[in-house]
Formats: C-alpha cells, structure tokens, sequence
C-alpha cells in the first residue's frame, strides 16, 4: 500500500517550493494546490483499484490535521476528490509528514558551501556564479545538482576542478582513484562535468563542437593516438621506421610521441592537417606530411605538429576542413593554439561552386553563428582572412554548405592554390 498521506505532502511541499510566495516574491495571498486527475493520480480513477477509498481515508486524516482543505467535484463531499490546498500555517506538520528537509534550510548550507568554494578557474567560477544567481532568483539548478545532496555536488565540483585543471595526460580511472578512492565515480560524473565546460567556458562554442571534452585536458580513458603517413622517415631510439611504407598511415600512441622525431632530411614540402579521417586515408601526395585532427585538436596533436614544424621549417602548413560552421572553427582553433600559419585548402568558393550539387542547406544555427564568425577577428594573416570571409559571404548568400569527404582529390597534387580558397 502506498503512504498516500507522505505523497500528498510532498506534491503539496514541492509545489509549495516552487511558488513565488516560497522566494518572498509574492506578498499577496497564495493557494498551494495539487489536482487530482489521471496523470496525477491513475490508481485514483480505476475502477478496479482500491486505491479510492485508501486515498478518501488518508485526506480525511490530513483534513482533520488542519494540514489541509479537500476540494469535491461539483462540491459532492465525499464523491470525488478534485484538488487539495495545503493550509501554509500547518507548514511545520507537513514537512514532518512529507519526511522531507526544508528547503530553505538545503539552500542556506548549499549556499554556504559555494561561497566557501575554492573555484580555481574560470569554467567554475562562472559555473558558481550561475547557480547563486538561480537560486536567489527561485529558479531551479536540478540540471546540475540536487541541493539535499550536498556532498554529492562537491564531489561533481570537485571531479570539475581536477579535469579543466589537469596538465599531463592521465588516464580517467587513475584520476578518479586519486579523487574518490573510485575507480569508476568520474566516469559516473562525466557527463554532467562536460556540459558544466561547455556551458560556463568563456570558450565553449569551441567546446560544443568536440566530441570528447575531457581529451582536450588530457584526462584519457585510452591512451590517444594520433594517425599521420607521408614521404619521410620517423626516427625512434630503436632505429628509423620508413612512413611511406605504410600507404594508409600509421597511429602513434600519445603517450610514445615523446619517443619519435621526423628525419629532417626528407624533402618535405607540404605539413597537411585534415579534419575527417575518411579524406586522411584517401590523400595521396608527395613530399608532403599528413595528419589526421579528427575535428578538433589536442595536446597529443599539437606536440606532433610542433614536431613536423621544427623539422621541416621550409615546409608549408594547409589545413583541410569541411567548409562548415564547424570546419572553420577548426582551422580557426588550429591557428590559435598551434600559434602557426597554416593556410585554408580545398576550403573555399571554387570548391563549394564545383561540388555545389553534394551542397547541403545552412541550419538556423549554422546561419546564426556563420554571423558570428563574420564579426571576430581570428588574428590570422589579412590576405587569408579576406578570402574567408568572401567564403563564409557566399555561404550567406547561398545559404549552403559542404563535407569534405564528397571533394574529389587531384591526380597529382592538392596544391592549396589562392583560387581555390
């Protein structure tokens, strides 16, 4: 048998909570309903269930209790039971029923607890401010935490503050163990503290586009791997390990990127960074060295990429990417952190004009932030930023995008000339 008489406190309570009256916003008086109906209640409205009568004796205990007022249906007393009001001056009685805390007092240690808060960063600063901001307003923050857990919510800040604030790559069940004495809690925990990055980041239209935010601060579940090929050889303290054997490339592990370095004396004439791993696998050129990004970049990533640099300083850097939204960002992103000139390729209006028949139609969202991207100063060189920006207008203009996978590859070479940006 349920205990109808805690369910219809706690309704009464929850709605109490809610009210405008509960955050001192409304002076004036108030009622605190809940309604009987059959998504409220079903049990109430079966035939079969004898759940009727168990509920009548249980309000008629309430009401007795001065707790609450039952409302009939048509004023039939005894007949069918449309709404009850909780009586504010029983509050006391009614939490007492309910079993339940009072949330005013959650609020004031929760309160407490985020003003004592060591953020140290910005995602968690923003994120603390936010929450003190939503519950001084009355509004909810069950998205993120449930403040009649509080050790719980230190547990997710706490798992929050390790990740944006770890430099080495660590594995994430190591992380937790040092955490939580858990292996398997941040794992538990991940999600809630990807969308806490995404959300309170002064960067996060960047992080919403990666598919695994905690890669980005190099807490890894697997050790990551980064995929390259070309015309040259690796070197290793074991000996020389020849890249153009390997026709579809070769994964280096993050962790042995440290053990390699390229031999300098390979012609290489072109270092190419591509977003999907589909074109990866198609390239074939000469003299060039190839890496795969899979969309947004890491530390793993970038370390190789300063490597190939410094090896082959004479060579020039192009990045090949989807002419979308999300591909700009990329390349955009690529420039900034890796602080190097790489230029666009196969990226621009003479590419979208030949392969406009595979064009897909912009989003409202894609419309909404190509307007962003017109109006920031990506700090990258006039003339390549001229060129993009009369791309990202005909994309505008046509409202239209394309995938890199569909754009067919040279036979000879994947010169990045001026004319095909």
């Amino acid at each position: 048998m349920k205990n109808y008489r805690k369910i219809i406190a706690n309704a009464l309570l929850e709605s109490y909570e809610k009210s405008l009256l509960f955050s001192g916003k409304n002076q004036r008086s108030q009622s605190i309903y809940f309604r009987f109906s059959k998504k409220t209640v079903p049990e109430y409205f079966e035939d079969t269930s004898v759940a009727y009568d168990e509920i009548h004796q249980e309000l008629q205990v309430l009401e007795n209790m001065d707790l609450i007022r039952i409302h009939w249906r048509n004023n039939k007393t005894g007949h069918i039971v449309d709404k009850v009001s909780l009586r504010l001056e029983a509050l006391e009685s009614a939490y007492a029923i309910a079993g339940r805390k009072k949330l005013q007092s959650e609020q004031d240690a929760f309160k407490e607890y985020l003003q004592q808060c060591d953020a140290g960063s910005e995602v968690i600063e923003n994120f603390i401010d936010w929450l003190e901001d939503r519950i001084d307003n009355g509004l909810s923050i069950k998205a993120y935490a449930d403040m009649g857990d509080l050790e719980g919510f230190r547990s997710l800040v706490r798992g929050a503050q390790a990740v944006v604030n770890n430099k080495e790559e660590c594995f994430i069940r190591e992380l937790s163990m040092r955490l939580y004495g858990d292996s398997k809690k941040l794992e538990g925990l991940k999600r809630k503290i990807e969308n806490i990055i995404v959300n309170f980041s002064s960067d996060k239209e960047r992080f919403a586009h990666i598919e695994d935010v905690f890669l980005e601060f190099n807490v890894l579940k697997n050790p990551s791997v980064v995929m390259i090929k070309g015309d040259m050889a690796l070197l290793t303290g074991k000996g020389r390990i020849p890249l153009k054997d390997f026709q579809y490339g070769i994964g280096i592990s993050s962790k042995d990127i440290h053990h390699i370095d390229f031999d300098g004396d390979a012609s290489v004439e072109k270092i190419i960074t591509i977003e999907n791993l589909t074109t990866f696998y198609r390239v074939r050129e000469e003299s060039a060295l190839v890496i795969y990004l899979g969309g947004f970049h890491n530390e793993a990533r970038r370390n190789l990429i300063w490597k190939a640099h410094q090896a082959f300083l004479k060579a020039r850097l192009v990045h090949w990417g989807d002419i979308d939204i999300g591909g700009f960002k990329i390349y955009f992103d690529l420039c900034r952190k890796t602080k190097l000139p790489f230029e666009p390729m196969n990226m621009g209006i003479s590419t979208l004009e030949k392969y406009r028949s595979y064009t897909k139609t912009l989003t409202k969202n894609d419309e909404a932030e190509l307007e962003k991207l017109l109006n920031v100063n990506w700090e990258i060189s006039d003339d390549v930023t001229l060129e993009i920006m009369e791309t990202l207008m005909w994309m505008r203009k046509n409202k239209r995008k394309l995938e890199q996978e569909i754009v067919s590859l040279p036979g000879e070479s994947m010169e990045a000339s001026r004319e095909e940006l």
